[in-house]
């Protein structure tokens, strides 16, 4: 439960945020994240523990495409699936699926030496089949490709999956081996 002070501060955020347009969510602790549009829609759905602002997937993919980012590839997550599926439904987007990570990474690494820069996609326990075409590929011929890396287990978040145990907790000291700079997705 949450005191009714705090209650009342929750509710003028949301309130605020929700009316600004911006997109909420709530992770649950049952490890299920819910779209919300009011402090009542959290409270009902039971005890959570981390309401998040989420820039829409569309904004991101617009101020890339602004950047010459024109073709998606990766390996499907469910956390990935607005971007996925905003790639495949717009006219000035290409999405390539991938077998794996490292094969995304290659598909990039394609597209960049054709002028088209890309953006890889896939979560966190993918990343150790991305390693090899990260360094061996990617980082020996100086190829720039953008990754969006899901953060599955991430502080705070649900340890979802068994895979999910380890990863959380590597998945940015093995950015930082790799000499691959990182930083946590935007929220506006």
């Amino acid at each position: 439960r949450i005191p009714a002070n705090r209650q009342a501060k929750l509710h003028h955020l949301l309130t605020a945020l929700v009316d600004g347009g911006e997109r909420v969510r709530v992770l649950y602790t049952t490890g299920h994240w819910l779209d919300v549009d009011s402090l009542d829609d959290v409270l009902a759905a039971g005890s959570f523990a981390l309401v998040a602002v989420v820039i829409e997937a569309e904004q991101f993919i617009s101020a890339a495409l602004d950047r010459g980012f024109g073709l998606y590839t990766g390996v499907p997550c469910s956390y990935l699936t607005p971007f996925i599926n905003h790639a495949i439904n717009s006219g000035d987007l290409r999405y390539i699926g991938a077998a794996n990570e490292g094969d995304a990474v290659a598909i990039a690494a394609g597209a960049e030496l054709g002028g088209r820069p890309a953006v890889v996609m896939f979560q966190n326990s993918g990343l150790g089949n991305a390693v090899n075409p990260l360094t061996s590929l990617t980082f020996t011929f100086r190829i720039p490709v953008l990754l969006i890396v899901t953060w599955r287990g991430e502080p705070g978040g649900p340890v979802d999956e068994p895979q999910h145990e380890l990863m959380w907790a590597v998945t940015p000291q093995l950015l930082e081996l790799m000499g691959i700079p990182w930083a946590l997705f935007p929220d506006e």
